[in-house]
């Protein structure tokens, strides 16, 4: 950030060079994002199936979507049909129960997230059970079109959703440090460890290049380079060499 502002400042004039040119910056270690397991991730499931909003934090799991990117869907952005849910903008905030909405972080258009039959069952169950509280609510209901928004119809703020996730955590015996975020991480890593190529990921992530994925998600393919590494040698393995290659005369050099 000084280097930037001394940067501008040498175009105005007002200096004569940028002296943190002449610094050598630290090296930033680089620290994994916690994640669930397989196993913790069910039983967050488990956990969460209870909860009014267990349909928001199992499409968090198994979409990967930003948590602006999932508070901001309405019910008409998805297609029961075709089983997708379009992703064109994000929440960035909720000022006075009104929702501020922006672009999304992904670098690259992802206009539709494919979900399972099985997410869709999750959706419709919630849909359903969304229908009753305007009944409940009373004039305190505000009618809207949000997927996942309070019991009054207002907009679900990124700290309530955060707020009822450390609940859940708390509930299913799971580390507190896990963030509502790193579903996203545990998505991307479950699919990885399950051998789904990194492209593939890269697409349902919303990363400029699947370069991006691989810098993030590199300490759960190496193990899938090595299992590669298995594979082809498991294929290319000779039983017994003697018998493949019949036996060998020797010969005299000369």
């Amino acid at each position: 950030m000084l280097h930037t502002a001394l940067n501008d400042a040498l175009k105005w004039g007002l200096v004569t060079r940028n002296v943190a040119d002449a610094v050598d910056a630290p090296a930033v270690p680089k620290v994994e994002d916690p994640t669930l397991s397989r196993q913790q991730a069910r039983q967050l499931s488990t956990e969460a199936r209870a909860h009014r909003l267990f349909a928001l934090y199992r499409m968090a799991l198994t979409t990967g979507l930003r948590q602006g990117e999932i508070l901001a869907p309405r019910w008409s952005d998805v297609d029961w049909d075709v089983g997708t849910v379009s992703v064109a903008r994000a929440q960035k905030d909720v000022v006075d129960g009104i929702p501020v909405y922006g672009k999304t972080e992904a670098k690259r258009a992802r206009s539709k997230v494919h979900l399972d039959p099985r997410d869709l069952t999750d959706l419709a169950a919630h849909r359903e059970r969304q229908r009753g509280e305007p009944a409940r609510a009373g004039s305190a209901w505000h009618p809207g079109d949000l997927i996942f928004c309070r019991e009054d119809g207002t907009a679900l703020s990124a700290d309530q959703a955060r707020n009822f996730f450390k609940r859940l955590l708390r509930a299913a015996g799971l580390p507190p440090r896990i963030r509502f975020h790193d579903l996203r991480h545990t998505n991307a890593t479950l699919l990885m460890e399950a051998g789904e190529p990194v492209l593939v990921v890269s697409e349902r992530l919303g990363h400029s290049t699947p370069t991006t994925t691989e810098a993030m998600y590199g300490h759960v393919s190496a193990p899938m380079r090595s299992a590669a590494a298995s594979k082809i040698a498991d294929i290319l393995a000779l039983d017994d060499p003697a018998a493949e290659d019949g036996p060998r005369q020797q010969t005299t050099a000369r």
